[in-house]
């Protein structure tokens, strides 16, 4: 039996040999330390071409189909980027504006209540529609109205809602969804993960028992759909909260202001994560002074990028619905990141502005936009090159 082994592996190196024409040092079995790997000589340069790796890659795929393949179709590469329509943001989510989320990948958003997590994702889902895609949203709490979307700027003709509440069915229909749509533009988004129950807790309390037995039950859902997922190019957003225990906790571990009701899942398979707090409630002056309020979101983790990016977005409360103030947003990130000076000015183009006339100006003006776009990325630039 043992002389079989070896024959056989014998066989399958002298194969790779041949293959590859690749030079190898016999070794000693006595000369390796024991439970070490003996080292293994250097190939020709013939041997580590790119010939090489195509012969070994068709040699592997006539045992196992489809395994082995070039790294430019590997199903871990970003195909397609939904812009969340809002520079600051993008920017720390994948290092450029107008690129923000990625197709095919799994993204979570979490936070405390009330702090514009679903304003967010409803503003990704009208950058997908702007680009022909289709919006399918998982409203777990039956809080999403037509007209909050409406006046998000979405199309809710061309919207399907999903009311599924058990955790159990929600996975077998992203499942479902993510076969359907192929490689379509689209985004599911799920608001919010903190709602989802599991059919064996009906009628049970709360306890940490069925925390537990949801967290693992995304972990297994989670796991079956990011291969189809990465073939595609839908981007799943998940809304999350997080755990009571955890928030305004001063002396909370960081990793612990991290954990939501679905527990670590997400994030492991998250390609970014990102976190929104620090509400702040604010007067914004401009025609009749409004209310407005202002929010930090944070990477907690960007594969794209790096985490512990910070940036700073504004919203207006002034209408019935909030949403975001996009220029705003991006003076108060350049204060962030340095480029506004104590006294309340920002310098383009060489000329000082405050917020009111920056404010202004952004709304009206594309080429001071472009300017500012530009300033915002060489600021980020710099943010990330000390983080």
């Amino acid at each position: 039996m043992h002389g079989t082994k070896r024959m056989s592996s014998g066989k399958a190196a002298l194969k790779l040999r041949m293959l590859g024409k690749v030079k190898t040092k016999q070794i000693s079995n006595k000369s390796a330390p024991r439970n070490t790997v003996a080292p293994v000589s250097k190939t020709t340069e013939r041997g580590a071409d790119s010939t090489f790796h195509t012969h070994l890659r068709n040699a592997g795929n006539k045992q196992w189909p489809g395994a082995f393949i070039a790294p430019a179709q590997s199903s871990g590469n970003v195909r397609t980027y939904y812009s969340t329509g809002l520079p600051p943001l993008d920017l720390i989510l994948s290092g450029e504006i107008g690129r923000g989320m990625c197709g095919g990948k799994i993204v979570e958003v979490f936070g405390d209540y009330d702090v514009g997590k679903t304003t967010l994702g409803v503003r990704v889902c009208k950058a997908v529609q702007d680009a022909g895609g289709v919006v399918v949203i998982f409203d777990t709490e039956s809080t999403l109205s037509t007209d909050r979307m409406s006046a998000l700027g979405l199309d809710v003709e061309r919207v399907t809602i999903i009311e599924t509440q058990h955790i159990e069915t929600i996975f077998d229909q992203i499942e479902f969804l993510v076969k359907a749509l192929q490689d379509r533009p689209a985004i599911i988004f799920v608001d919010t993960m903190s709602s989802v129950k599991s059919r064996a807790d009906e009628g049970k309390k709360t306890g940490e028992g069925q925390i537990a037995r949801i967290a693992k039950m995304v972990t297994e859902g989670l796991r079956g759909i990011a291969k189809p997922l990465a073939k595609g190019n839908t981007l799943l957003l998940c809304n999350g909260q997080m755990k009571q225990g955890a928030i305004g906790k001063w002396f909370a571990a960081e990793r612990e202001r991290n954990v939501t009701v679905g527990g670590k899942a997400l994030k492991f398979h998250a390609i970014q994560s990102v976190r929104i707090d620090g509400y702040k409630p604010e007067r914004v002056k401009a025609k009749g002074s409004r209310l407005g309020f202002v929010v930090t979101v944070s990477t907690v983790k960007s594969k794209l990028t790096a985490s512990g990016l910070t940036c700073t977005l504004a919203f207006d409360t002034s209408a019935d619905i909030a949403t975001f103030d996009d220029a705003r947003s991006v003076f108060k990130t350049l204060a962030k990141w340095g480029k506004v000076t104590t006294t309340g000015k920002v310098t383009i183009d060489k000329t000082a502005y405050i917020e009111l006339r920056f404010t202004k100006k952004y709304n009206t003006d594309e080429q001071f936009k472009q300017q500012t776009h530009e300033l915002l990325s060489t600021a980020f630039t710099q943010i990330k090159e000390q983080t």
